[in-house]
């Protein structure tokens, strides 16, 4: 692969610029984010960090301020205002800690938890309203799967210091379904053509947003918009690509069968689980030969093969 250099002498390959991509996603979370707060919001609504505060006692139930800290990545005492006027307002509580009597645990009060609804109600139904005029079933797909991915992002612990290893060639944990979604214009797979190469795989599918989100978390990887605009994918080493298709019948039995190479049976298997798929063979079916089998959320069946030197590695 040919290596150039992108945005403020970032390293880059295969045309891909990190940090260009990151002020693309910055500039678009932003923008958003301010239309959003400022669409329909009520007189008494809450603030950003009353809602931030709110929803974290929601979704993590009761918390210390330090905790809420935390969370929020921000020193306690930038808290206390926020957290005066939440409990003044009824909108949570402050209880002793048994544990330790010189904490404090608050919690969401049913008035707190009705606040929340209503305030994120206005946003979420004007945002469901323009994502449903504006963007085609599978944007709306991927703009859901990039919600999902920015949050993993937001909640990382990811160090501020430049990285050692050049930002294009940072690898994931494909098996684990960390693996980040890339969106590019156009064609971006690997360019080592040569007579007899398996080029390109059609994977039946009901709901192509659905199976994009399926095969990006469980093995990584990157769906691209094509430039006739349809949804195509390449697989974990950019060596194969392909696209979803609907209107055609499942696999549910082998015919020819397409295998994914992991390099940890067990974690691909549990990646497989978790987002959505099913288990039909699992592992000894082909011994010695480490492989399993599963159907993906639109029946197609698939197996797994363990690669000896990456499970080594």
């Amino acid at each position: 692969m040919s290596a150039g250099t992108g945005s403020f002498g970032v390293p880059q390959r295969d045309g891909s610029d990190p940090l260009a991509a990151a002020m693309a996603v910055r500039r678009g979370a932003t923008r958003l984010t301010r239309r959003m707060w400022a669409h329909e919001r009520p007189e008494d609504g809450l603030t950003s960090q009353q809602l931030s505060v709110l929803s974290h006692l929601f979704s993590a139930g009761p918390m210390t301020p330090g905790e809420i800290a935390v969370a929020e990545r921000v020193q306690p005492q930038t808290l206390t205002r926020t957290l005066t006027t939440l409990e003044a307002g009824g909108l949570i509580t402050r209880e002793m800690d048994t544990a330790d009597r010189r904490r404090s645990v608050l919690a969401i009060t049913p008035v707190g938890l009705r606040k929340l609804s209503d305030d994120t109600r206005l946003r979420d139904r004007w945002l469901a309203v323009s994502m449903a005029e504006l963007l085609t079933p599978v944007e709306r797909g991927v703009l859901e799967l990039a919600g999902a991915l920015m949050e993993r992002i937001a909640e990382a612990d990811v160090a501020p210091d430049p990285p050692t290893q050049p930002l294009a060639g940072r690898e994931t944990n494909h098996t684990s379904g960390t693996a980040l979604l890339r969106i590019t214009q156009g064609g971006n797979m690997s360019t080592d053509y040569r007579n007899g190469k398996l080029c390109y795989v059609e994977i039946p599918a009901e709901d192509i947003a659905a199976s994009a989100q399926f095969y990006v978390r469980a093995f990584g990887w990157t769906v691209r918009q094509r430039d006739d605009g349809a949804v195509a994918f390449d697989d974990g080493t950019g060596g194969v690509g392909g696209t979803w298709v609907t209107g055609r019948q499942p696999s549910p039995q082998p015919g020819i069968l397409l295998y994914i190479m992991v390099e940890n049976m067990e974690a691909s298997i549990e990646a497989v689980l978790t987002h959505g798929g099913e288990i039909v063979q699992p592992v000894g079916g082909d011994a010695p030969e480490v492989t399993a089998r599963f159907r993906d959320p639109a029946g197609n069946v698939l197996g797994l093969f363990q690669e000896p030197t990456l499970a080594a590695s």
